[in-house]
């Protein structure tokens, strides 16, 4: 899962579909990824996106293009997306304890309680 402080929007999946799910670094990857999707759309050409993951792993591959070969598909993909989108990508690196909405958006027991406690008024749907 994501989410956007600026727009006080949290985003969750249907991970029972997911073939990686006890891939940690998939499962990073894969919530950068939709969070790019769903930015992409939104921002003009020439803009800038920074994405923000408690995961070194997930920084160095979509700043560095250092992936494993099975992410490639998606790594290739997100290129796409900015390219298409005519933005500028850059993935930070935020502490675990700073990334507590979206590490929680991103499990299978999505716990509403929880992110309610952090963010009252985030606004939660499906993606």
């Amino acid at each position: 899962g994501f989410w956007s402080p600026q727009m006080n929007r949290g985003f969750y999946g249907d991970l029972s579909r997911m073939p990686l799910l006890d891939d940690i670094n998939f499962m990073e990857y894969y919530a950068v990824a939709n969070a790019i999707s769903w930015a992409s759309k939104r921002l003009e050409p020439g803009d800038r996106l920074k994405v923000f993951t408690d995961s070194m792993n997930t920084v160095d591959k979509f700043n560095c293009g250092s992936a494993e070969e099975e992410y490639d598909e998606l790594i290739d993909a997100v290129e796409g997306l900015v390219e298409d989108a005519g933005i500028r990508l850059s993935v930070w690196l935020i502490p675990a304890y700073k990334n507590g909405i979206a590490d929680c958006l991103s499990r299978p027991d999505l716990d509403l309680d929880y992110i309610s406690d952090l963010r009252p008024d985030l606004e939660i749907s499906r993606y």
